[in-house]
């Protein structure tokens, strides 16, 4: 038990650390056209879940503004909340999932991965962003925690809600430049 406990420490710091870097790390961020960063992150993403009979909707608005962002960041981060997405549609039915992007105002596009999951329930909005909590099976529990992170270390914003009738909604809000 002394080993195991040893393990989660030693895993804690370094997520710990990991999470620093994010925030406060000197990843080059360059103008990129979002769309692009949506669209790849997807590619990597999909391809895992080609047989589950996922229908996948892209409403990305024409001529948005491009960004100054990390792209690989936000790629994660859209990995990531597509992944989550598909791996909630699993058992569900219907399996839509929706990626949009639009002018969200003036100063700011919003982003959002909405399922027709399993959703969310209150414990989960509790836990939603705690390091190690998960109810998936080999998941660490941290994607969230590490995606509101990069989002935050580009000055947006990082919420979820629930998609009614079934399933859930995760937004991002990223600057134009």
């Amino acid at each position: 038990m002394q080993k195991s406990s040893d393990q989660a420490d030693r895993a804690a710091k370094i997520l710990a650390r990991l999470r620093k870097f994010i925030e406060t790390g000197d990843l080059e961020k360059k103008m990129v056209a979002l769309d692009a960063v949506i669209h790849v992150a997807a590619d990597l993403t999909l391809p895992q879940f080609k047989n589950t009979g996922i229908e996948i909707i892209f409403e990305i608005e024409d001529n948005l503004p491009k960004l100054l962002i990390s792209d690989v960041q936000i790629q994660q981060v859209m990995v990531n909340l597509i992944k989550n997405a598909c791996e909630a549609m699993m058992d569900t039915t219907p399996k839509l999932l929706q990626i949009i992007a639009v002018q969200d105002d003036d100063q700011h596009i919003k982003v959002g991965v909405i399922d027709t999951g399993k959703g969310l329930s209150e414990e989960d909005f509790a836990t939603l962003y705690k390091p190690f909590s998960t109810d998936k099976q080999g998941g660490l529990g941290v994607g969230l925690s590490i995606s509101r992170s990069i989002i935050a270390n580009h000055d947006g914003k990082f919420w979820a809600e629930r998609n009614a009738p079934q399933g859930a909604c995760f937004y991002f809000t990223l600057p134009t430049a």
